[in-house]
């Protein structure tokens, strides 16, 4: 199923006046009825569609692209729920999700579809498939969409038409939202890969939004290639569009526009892995860096009776962002590479360790705020008992104020570059 041919056989057939008006009739009954309107659309369709004279066939190429397979597997190991949504039916579907490895040959298959629906109420199916995946997997502790862990649950996966998926949107009498949605998604989170079918354009935003809005609150990525995932890819945080032989909507109405879907490896695991370290180490730098610079000013009220004299001659005030600090924190964040691009490639599952904002949270926060505060504190009184006595240079002239202020300063200037330096290579370190 890696590659094949989508084919579309024309074929004619010869129909009397007495037979057209009898299958028109039948048709349009079926267009009309209440219920099971489906069904008989089929029987009239499958009474039109025999001893038919065939005039040709014609095919596309339908396969998968390069790496595709590689490219899913790696993003499920990096702790990534991937599904799939699609309008194919759902035995083309599965066998892609096959061929992609979303779905493997030990993969238990759980099945929401109009079929199951119709034998039991939807109420029924929901719970029924809950509880046997909670009594399989029995007390294991449950991840969450940014972090799910596959070796530490049975490899489940689902599949949901857009009937079903209809139905389970569908808001309650009462106007409240459907009860089944709660339901859906702790479904979901246990399982290892989801495919949603027979998908139209505005499900496909549905889905992205209901994930959205879930109580784990996750960051959603959405990728197509053609205009009928230009809805989901709008609806998600991050969208990407594949410029293909779809046509250009999706890339047009994208936050990112890659070539080929083996890409989505790199421009995630390693410049998402990248940027993510980069960001997170310059804001908390910066807040670390102007702690530093505030707090003995802050001090200095203290000695020098609160009578807002500044600290700092009025150019250091100017040029310390500007100048002073700026560039070695802006060269660290433009160039630093803590683990090769090949390391990351081979290793997905070293984006595990920030995939749950492991380095933008209160406790780095406070490490940093603490550490200027510490280092400021150093810096103040460290030059305050050194101009304890007064002191007078060769020519008898006295140490004042601005002499003080630019003693700190200069301390300052070199110890938060020095910061620099030594987390340019350690400031990180992945899980082994």
């Amino acid at each position: 199923m890696t590659e094949g041919l989508r084919t579309l056989c024309v074929a004619y057939k010869v129909l009397t006046s007495e037979e057209y008006d009898n299958v028109h009739t039948l048709l349009q009954n079926a267009k009309l009825a209440l219920q099971e309107r489906d069904r008989k659309l089929a029987e009239v369709y499958d009474l039109i569609e025999n001893d038919l004279d065939l005039l040709g066939a014609t095919a596309v190429e339908d396969r998968l692209q390069d790496k595709a397979a590689e490219t899913v597997e790696a993003l499920q190991k990096a702790g990534m729920k991937v599904w799939v949504l699609t309008g194919d039916k759902m035995e083309t579907a599965a066998a892609t999700c096959y061929a992609c490895k979303l779905f493997r040959r030990s993969t238990q298959l759980f099945e929401l579809t109009t079929k199951r629906i119709e034998e039991q109420s939807l109420h029924d199916v929901l719970f029924d498939l809950n509880r046997t995946i909670i009594r399989q997997s029995g007390s294991l502790p449950r991840d969450t969409y940014s972090g799910f862990s596959q070796h530490d649950f049975h490899d489940y996966g689902l599949i949901i038409d857009g009937t079903t998926l209809s139905l389970i949107m569908k808001p309650a009498e009462n106007g409240s939202s459907s009860n089944y949605k709660d339901l859906f998604l702790e479904i979901c989170r246990n399982c290892s890969g989801v495919l949603c079918c027979r998908m139209a354009p505005l499900q496909k935003a549905q889905i992205v939004k209901l994930i959205k809005s879930s109580k784990e609150h996750p960051i959603t990525l959405a990728i197509g290639d053609g205009a009928n995932d230009v809805s989901m890819i709008l609806e998600a945080h991050v969208g990407i569009g594949i410029l293909g032989k779809e046509g250009r909507q999706a890339a047009r109405n994208s936050d990112y526009c890659i070539p080929k879907f083996k890409h989505l490896k790199k421009l995630l695991l390693v410049h998402g892995h990248y940027y993510y370290i980069r960001i997170a180490q310059l804001v908390q730098y910066f807040f670390y860096k102007n702690v530093c610079f505030i707090f003995p000013q802050f001090l200095y009220q203290f000695f020098c009776g609160f009578s807002q004299q500044p600290l700092y001659d009025t150019a250091y005030l100017t040029l310390y962002n500007i100048s002073f600090t700026s560039l070695p924190i802006l060269l660290y964040s433009l160039m630093e590479q803590h683990i090769s691009i090949d390391a990351l490639r081979r290793n997905p599952s070293l984006y595990r360790d920030v995939a749950k904002n492991s380095l933008l949270c209160w406790k780095s926060f406070i490490y940093w705020t603490f550490l200027g505060v510490f280092d400021a504190v150093v810096f103040f009184f460290g030059a305050y008992f050194i101009f304890d006595n007064s002191t007078m240079t060769s020519n008898g002239q006295m140490f004042g104020n601005w002499t003080f202020g630019t003693l700190i300063f200069t301390v300052l200037v070199f110890t938060v570059t020095l910061k620099v330096c030594l987390f340019l290579n350690a400031c990180y370190e992945p899980a082994n």
